[in-house]
């Protein structure tokens, strides 16, 4: 089985895309990160996994629901 250990929104519209700096990346506005993974430690969750793993996704054309509810369209923030 394969658990969420993180979701993040890029709210940062000063970040540029590094191509190498995921820390910098995930924060970019008009994107969502997903990991998965281990999320113990700094993360302070409960997820026990031999790697976390970082993606991202530029949502310039799409939309994020979370419980049933649009919190992002087309990479701004949902009304």
């Amino acid at each position: 089985m394969i658990k969420i250990a993180e979701l993040g929104i890029g709210c940062n519209p000063g970040a540029e895309y590094t191509g190498g700096s995921i820390i910098v990346d995930e924060k970019i506005y008009g994107t969502i990160h997903i990991a998965i993974g281990n999320n113990t430690g700094a993360y302070h969750g409960t997820n026990k996994a031999s790697s976390h793993l970082d993606m991202i996704k530029n949502m310039k054309q799409g939309e994020l629901y979370v419980d049933g509810r649009l919190v992002m369209k087309n990479g701004a923030p949902a009304d």
